[in-house]
């Protein structure tokens, strides 16, 4: 690749090295996009996509059972990208066979944004073939999600965005089922409805330092603009409205 030294280190706009990783791969060379969370946005889409035309194979591998908003998972369903799911996946890595990046950031869009990065970018031969074999060591372990289940996701998670909050009394018992949907509190994606857990995975990874300071944008129940935080998730209507003797049993369990 030849945009770097052998090994530095990077701490700004990570998003853009691995946009470059996916310009300068070559026909039938391989790019390897390990993130357990992904928000893409629209330069990265496009990246991905020049990346495809010119006859890259691009493969992502992201944790099993993460979420994916609508737009990401009709993207993935409707192109040729290899998409697996593995367990406990916790580490990002952006690899080609000219450059391998790891770094602390996932391929979401908050955290290009707002969230502090690093990273080590390395061409060094022998690095580079350690990281393969341990990614391709992964790749072996994972589920492969075919283009039929990512555009079923798609359509669910569509779904789920159209019927909108549960707000009526009649829900209120509902409300507290481990299956009831719920909403991150930092970006509303859909998520199960759960006091103790109330962020999407990947911004529980983001904040983990710092949950007893959040101040989020939205309530976990009904999905209304409220400034919430990690252990008050709940706008004050939904509260009220809430079953409190079964939530907090369920809390316990």
């Amino acid at each position: 690749m030849g945009l770097f030294r052998q090994t530095e280190i990077v701490d700004d706009d990570i998003f853009a090295i691995v946009k470059d990783i996916l310009r300068n791969a070559q026909k039938d060379e391989r790019v390897v996009l390990v993130t357990p969370y992904i928000k893409f946005d629209e330069k990265v889409r496009d990246c991905i996509e020049e990346a495809l035309n010119r006859g890259v194979k691009v493969v992502l591998l992201v944790r099993k059972g993460a979420e994916r908003n609508p737009q990401d998972s009709d993207f993935l369903g409707n192109r040729s990208i290899e998409v697996l799911e593995l367990e406990h996946l916790h580490a990002k890595v952006y690899l080609s066979p000219s450059v391998a990046l790891i770094t602390s950031q996932n391929l979401y869009d908050f955290s290009d944004r707002k969230s502090k990065e690093i990273g080590v970018i390395t061409e060094e031969g022998k690095h580079l073939r350690a990281i393969t074999e341990t990614v391709d060591k992964w790749l072996g372990k994972a589920d492969r999600v075919s283009n039929r289940d990512l555009l079923l996701d798609q359509s669910s998670r569509r779904a789920d965005f159209k019927r909108g909050p549960t707000r009526t009394v009649s829900d209120m018992h509902a409300a507290t089922a481990s299956k009831t949907q719920g909403y991150c509190i930092s970006c509303k994606v859909r998520i199960p409805l759960n006091g103790e857990h109330p962020l999407c995975g990947a911004h529980f990874d983001s904040l983990r330092n710092r949950l007893m300071d959040y101040q989020g944008n939205y309530c976990h129940r009904c999905g209304e603009k409220y400034g919430s935080k990690h252990l008050q998730p709940f706008c004050r209507s939904c509260w009220e409205k809430m079953d409190k003797p079964k939530f907090v049993a369920q809390r316990k369990s």
